[in-house]
């Protein structure tokens, strides 16, 4: 509304004037101030969540709570993760239906809960600072020359199938 000819002597329509400016100028700077102060938080935000993702791929989903470093020598723990290694290899196999996946992730958490109560009843305390590739690659060693001899023994007709035990 702008105040000319005869409306220029009236001072309500020259305050109507100005006020009307004057607010359309705050309500831009106030929705402007808005606006940019949501995309710093946004963009703060975004570059927050890719951080997350990218430092991400080294995360260990079961830390030493729920599967030590010991895991090889406990057969609870073997045994509970083959079945959730078998159930992932079926999960993902290219015949599977599609909701095979989201199985998987349940079996996984119900899975790690087991594993968890295995571990705290095992109290073996072995936390990552026992994972040695030494340790392990002995046990196998050792465990691959016991079957063999279970085996043999069996073989020879010296022990019956059930010292074929595991």
């Amino acid at each position: 509304m702008s105040c000319t000819g005869i409306n220029a002597l009236d001072p309500i329509c020259v305050v109507a004037t100005s006020i009307g400016h004057l607010g359309s100028s705050v309500t831009n700077s106030v929705f402007s101030s808005v606006a940019t102060a949501f995309g710093n938080t946004a963009d703060s935000a975004i570059n927050w969540l890719w951080s997350q993702m990218t430092s991400s791929t080294s995360i260990s989903f079961l830390d030493s709570y729920v599967v030590p470093a010991c895991w090889y020598e406990h057969e609870s723990l073997v045994v509970a993760l083959q079945a959730l290694k078998d159930h992932e290899r079926v999960a993902y196999d290219a015949s599977s239906p599609a909701s095979s996946a989201t199985d998987w992730h349940r079996a996984f958490r119900d899975i790690s809960g087991l594993l968890r109560q295995f571990t705290a009843d095992l109290r073996c305390g072995h936390g990552p600072e026992y994972a040695q590739d030494e340790l392990f690659d002995t046990f196998v060693t050792n465990d691959i020359a016991r079957r063999r001899r279970r085996a043999a023994t069996v073989a020879l007709g010296l022990g019956d199938q059930d010292d074929l035990s595991f």
